[in-house]
């Protein structure tokens, strides 16, 4: 078992891991496979939708430039605390598109 966190807000939710303080040394530590993201991306629809096109992404170098720093420092607070694995449904909308 685990946790599911939802990640949601404006621009200082979605500012990434890219863009942080000793954002190249964040990207290099960040092997975490228990920890995982899954971005929902902006679609503008006129109802609900059933389904999104995403997929978890796996918490490593390769990936988490993009992560919102924000939840993926919170993932990382909750994941030490409990031990048990964290994933983040990112949905935030703040930058001008």
């Amino acid at each position: 078992m685990g946790e599911v966190w939802l990640a949601s807000g404006q621009s200082n939710m979605e500012f990434p891991l890219a863009s942080v303080r000793d954002a190249s040394g964040e990207i290099a530590r960040a092997q975490f496979p228990s920890i995982r993201n899954l971005h929902v991306p902006h679609v503008l629809a006129a109802e609900p939708q059933a389904a999104v096109e995403s997929q978890w992404t796996v918490c490593t170098p390769a990936n988490v430039d993009t992560f919102s720093a924000v939840a993926c420092f919170f993932a990382r607070e909750i994941h030490a605390r409990l031990g048990v694995p964290v994933g983040i449904l990112h949905a935030s909308w703040g930058y001008a598109h």
